[in-house]
């Protein structure tokens, strides 16, 4: 009986020390959801003191412009990290978050395709702010360089790779890339902090032309992204 009751004693300390640890992990995630939020509401401040700035500055608009893109694309992720956990980013939420924040910020309409069975791919944390501004970057650029007007749109479409755990993530820009045009050798401002952010593996950035259209075809692959069983 002595044996029976250390037993139950032991199994009742152990089911609550269970229930105190996930209280615990309760707390932490409130906690950091909410400072993912104020972080997300700072930098919503930032951007709204800089379109101040651009409109008492309209010389200087497009610069300060392309800076309240890449605060937004940052504030992009909080907002998403303040829902779900901060592993738990999906590749598609971050990129109509980038997209409509981009379009709006330039007057220009992106159009977003994903297939209605797209998978849940999440991102890893690290490359969450990198692959967010890389978005950011090559949108702004398509923007400046391309060419819409009626019938004329950018658009980003999300397939799936050749490999298994692999997407192809394009932008369709009405365009022409320059002649002699080298994306190692003869990147812009903008696109060296491209070079500067993309990551060391599972990413790779190239440029085609297609019936008069620039695709920039960014491909990533685990570590940078990782698939995720549906619940």
């Amino acid at each position: 009986m002595l044996t029976l009751s250390l037993v139950g004693m032991s199994l009742a300390s152990y089911i609550h020390e269970i229930k105190h640890a996930k209280i615990a992990v309760t707390h932490r995630d409130a906690l950091i959801r909410e400072i993912h939020h104020r972080i997300k509401n700072n930098l919503q401040g930032i951007t709204g003191l800089l379109r101040q700035l651009a409109e008492s500055h309209p010389d200087t608009s497009d610069s300060i412009n392309y800076t309240i893109g890449q605060v937004q694309s940052i504030a992009a992720i909080h907002g998403l990290q303040e829902r779900i956990p901060a592993n738990n980013v999906r590749l598609h939420e971050l990129v109509g978050a980038v997209a409509t924040g981009v379009g709006s910020l330039w007057q220009k309409a992106i159009a977003v395709e994903i297939p209605s069975d797209w998978p849940s791919y999440t991102i890893d944390e690290a490359e969450a702010v990198p692959l967010a501004l890389v978005l950011n970057e090559l949108l702004s650029n398509a923007i400046k360089h391309g060419v819409c007007g009626e019938g004329l749109q950018i658009k980003i479409i999300l397939k799936h790779g050749q490999q298994p755990d692999s997407i192809h993530l394009a932008i369709h820009n009405p365009s022409q890339l320059p002649p002699g045009f080298d994306f190692e050798r003869n990147a812009s401002t903008g696109l060296q902090l491209v070079q500067s952010l993309m990551p060391r593996a599972g990413a790779r950035l190239t440029w085609h032309h297609q019936d008069n259209t620039v695709i920039t075809l960014l491909e990533l692959e685990p570590p940078v992204i990782t698939l995720k069983p549906e619940p």
